[in-house]
């Protein structure tokens, strides 16, 4: 915990990065990866650190590896809870939902994981993939 937030720090002995890749990770479509992925994978992580008020710093030389800090606000002692709603166990909802993923094991841990909630689940290894599928089924 620092200055009321909590932190993680994540590091790695890679090659490390240049400043120029510094500069573009949080850029959707920017990959290092040329044809073997989509280019989404920061950009994602930021705007999820952004959409929870976190923070997320990235210290990377070339030949050093990479630190990356994430640090997200703690909730406030004072604030109050709003009045948890009942929920009816018994009513389900199941959702048609398309996973695209270039990593064909995160494609099946999110697949088993909604279709164990009872949602309808279709996969795609590219966006090309999906949006064919998406194209060609009602969701």
């Amino acid at each position: 915990m620092e200055n009321d937030r909590a932190v993680v720090r994540i590091s790695d002995t890679g090659t490390g990065m240049t400043e120029e890749v510094r500069q573009r990770l949080s850029r959707a479509l920017f990959s290092t990866k040329n044809d073997k992925g989509t280019g989404l994978g920061l950009a994602m992580v930021y705007g999820i650190v952004q959409r929870h008020n976190g923070v997320l710093e990235l210290d990377s030389f070339l030949g050093t590896g990479r630190l990356s800090l994430f640090g997200f606000p703690l909730p406030s002692q004072s604030r109050t809870k709003a009045p948890a709603l009942p929920v009816d166990p018994t009513i389900k909802s199941p959702l048609h939902v398309l996973v695209v993923d270039d990593e064909p094991g995160i494609r099946e841990v999110i697949s088993a994981f909604l279709r164990s909630d009872g949602h309808d689940v279709i996969t795609a290894a590219d966006g090309r993939e999906g949006l064919k599928e998406f194209q060609t089924r009602v969701f």
